[in-house]
């Protein structure tokens, strides 16, 4: 066996090990409720997308369980005593916990009544990619391995420092009431970041696409006989034309689905960013608040994890945006240069003139845009209501 082969297998081995994982991890979320089973076609992807009775079995029981135990976790909480405690504080921790709790039960009953939508569009991209690796004149979308075990490695890391300075910085605390005081910022950390990989993926197979159309279009610019390579390259170039519009379509149903959750989860993040912002700088402006590097750690570790996600997310949907907007001018050019039939270059102008009055848009619940204007529009609002805040604390 050549070393060419060897570090084939070895790829592809450590690619479905790292697959299998977040796959595990994410189903014990609750935001992976579905299955995948092996295919008995030949014609079909070697794996499919199904619908699990197990995942919505569980997930039912992680929405009746957690209630449960926010309730116990709010009562524990109201209890402890912790570093500057004061009646504000207090009541904001309540809010925070209260409404955390209802929007990962909200979360969860979304993403079970989801399924068979995301079952849908699961096997539409498997198909795309079965479609893909068929066609030996298209290259293989490239991996995103290397930058999707970059993000969990940092966000791991968050996270393993925010429950060590919460346990080290907060002495005798219970850990019922990590239940509300970290629960809901875990799962909604988590699904933006599985959302991230999950536009990256798409990211990958749209840029093949764009690639696969650009060279494609280079081959056919001169005149070619009816020969069996240029009747295979014009096969090829109909079935990036449908890989795309499948793309288009699954991008669109994927902005749908993440209109709503975004946007409730946002709805909590920003007062609890204003939050942990405040805790953080505020011992060095006010003598009398404790002063406690693991407290300040702490804090920021809590912003990490509300921000890093945000971040990958909204500059995912930024670069997928961006690469789809590639696509109308190489189509453009594609049937306005390149040596086509009649009946094909039709379809290529009518796909053009479909890319140009039909633009992909993320938004939460069309209120805000889900691009990177949205983080310095967080980070306005921070420094805005901190400055306030700070201003009545010191007067």
């Amino acid at each position: 066996m050549s070393f060419r082969n060897i570090k084939s297998r070895l790829k592809t081995s450590i690619e479905n090990t790292v697959f299998i994982s977040c796959y595990i991890f994410f189903k014990l979320l609750g935001l992976l409720p579905e299955s995948l089973r092996n295919s008995e076609s030949r014609f079909a992807p070697p794996n499919v997308c199904v619908s699990s009775p197990e995942g919505l079995i569980y997930n039912f029981g992680l929405i009746l369980t957690f209630p449960v135990l926010s309730y116990y976790s709010i009562r524990a909480m109201r209890d402890s005593d912790y570093p500057n405690k004061s009646s504000t504080t207090e009541a904001f921790e309540f809010f925070k916990a209260v409404f955390g709790s209802i929007i990962v039960v909200i979360l969860w009953a979304l993403i079970t009544q989801k399924q068979r939508k995301t079952v849908t569009l699961a096997n539409q991209v498997m198909n795309i990619d079965h479609l893909l690796m068929k066609d030996k004149n298209i290259a293989a979308p490239e991996t995103c391995l290397l930058p999707c075990a970059s993000i969990c490695a940092f966000n791991m890391f968050c996270w393993v420092t925010l429950i060590w300075t919460e346990i080290v910085g907060f002495d005798k605390i219970q850990l019922i009431i990590l239940v509300t005081e970290v629960g809901p910022n875990f799962i909604f950390n988590w699904f933006f970041i599985l959302h991230t990989f999950v536009i990256m993926l798409l990211e990958t197979r749209v840029r093949a696409v764009n690639q696969g159309m650009l060279r494609l279009s280079k081959d056919l610019r001169s005149s070619i006989p009816r020969t069996t390579a240029g009747e295979d390259k014009i096969k090829s170039l109909i079935t990036l034309k449908y890989a795309h519009e499948c793309l288009h379509e699954v991008i669109n149903e994927v902005a749908t689905l993440l209109s709503v959750p975004v946007f409730l989860i946002i709805a909590e993040l920003a007062p609890s960013i204003i939050y942990d912002a405040y805790y953080m700088v505020i011992p060095f402006l006010v003598p009398s608040f404790e002063f406690s590097w693991v407290l300040i750690a702490n804090s920021l570790c809590y912003l990490s994890s509300q921000m890093f996600p945000i971040v990958t997310m909204v500059v995912s949907m930024d670069r997928i945006t961006n690469e789809m907007e590639r696509t109308a001018p190489i189509v453009h050019n594609l049937y306005t240069r390149a040596a086509l039939g009649r009946i094909v270059k039709s379809e290529f102008k009518l796909l053009s003139l479909k890319l140009l009055h039909s633009k992909i848009r993320f938004t939460a619940c069309d209120v805000f845009s889900l691009d990177r204007t949205l983080i310095s529009s967080i980070f306005s609002m921070a420094v805005t209501y901190l400055v306030i805040i700070i201003q009545f604390q010191v007067l």
